[in-house]
């Protein structure tokens, strides 16, 4: 495409799934890496029909990274269909953003808020807002985690055990990184 985008076409059968696009994605990266040492970024965008709409693959490919390195920037490898809520995220307008952002990350939040704390909320998130898996991964012990857990829940008014709560705050700390 230029001196720094290559797009690879991929013909595939009826019985492929979005999880093989990711697998491939990610060998290609793989091989990549290891032939060259060149970290080098995968889009990849739904399947679609025939040479003409090539030009929205493309489109698609490249909004996946766009996102992608916005919302997990420690990734190599972003799929379209993966990143809809991101997607959309993306799309709400900074001023919009930033009243709902003040609602909940204070100041104090902000001092409070550390490396720690960000790593124990991605691990409840990661586990599925299972207290025991996130705390074993953590290696922490559970009333550790559930100590941490109280410390945002005071600073936010958000309880993370909670699913509405858990999932506005992923909103919210998404709006955040996007800034």
């Amino acid at each position: 495409m230029d001196n720094r985008t290559i797009a690879l076409l991929k013909t595939i059968t009826d019985d492929v799934e979005s999880e093989d696009f990711a697998q491939l994605a990610a060998a290609i990266f793989e091989t990549v890496f290891s032939e060259t040492a060149i970290k080098v970024v995968v889009g990849v965008s739904r399947s679609f029909d025939g040479i003409t709409m090539l030009r929205n693959a493309y489109i698609e490919a490249h909004k996946a990274i766009e996102v992608g390195l916005i919302f997990d920037p420690g990734n190599r490898v972003y799929v379209y269909n993966g990143l809809l809520l991101e997607r959309f995220v993306k799309q709400i307008p900074n001023d919009i953003s930033q009243s709902f952002l003040s609602d909940v990350f204070t100041e104090e939040f902000d001092k409070l808020f550390n490396a720690e704390m960000m790593s124990t909320v991605k691990s409840l998130f990661d586990n599925s807002l299972n207290l025991s898996e996130a705390s074993r991964r953590l290696y922490i012990h559970r009333n550790t985690l559930v100590y941490r857990l109280d410390k945002i829940e005071k600073l936010t008014g958000l309880d993370l055990r909670n699913f509405h709560d858990a999932v506005t705050f992923r909103i919210m700390m998404m709006l955040r990184m996007r800034r």
